[in-house]
């Protein structure tokens, strides 16, 4: 990839331990295969996957503008919502 080209990543998930629902969302973002960015949130035991999968998205997003603010020569970003994808790169 290129040397200015930001990668995202961002998932939802919903499992069920104990008895309980835990639903939650994460992102990171990568340059050069250097993590530069993260972040993960708990959303309870009401919101669904579609939640979860949302909120990573807006999250990812969210981090992404923040550090392209202060990073103006990243011209390209990838936005990956799939774990699959990025095993198979």
């Amino acid at each position: 990839m290129k040397k200015e080209c930001l990668v995202i990543y961002s998932d939802g998930s919903m499992v069920r331990k104990r008895g309980f629902l835990q639903v939650g969302a994460a992102a990171v973002g990568y340059h050069e295969g250097v993590e530069v960015f993260w972040g993960k949130m708990g959303m309870g035991g009401r919101a669904e996957v579609y939640d979860a999968e949302m909120a990573g998205l807006k999250m990812g997003t969210s981090m992404a503008t923040k550090f392209i603010a202060n990073h103006p020569e990243f011209l390209n970003i990838h936005y990956i919502d799939n774990s699959g994808y990025i095993q198979e790169e």
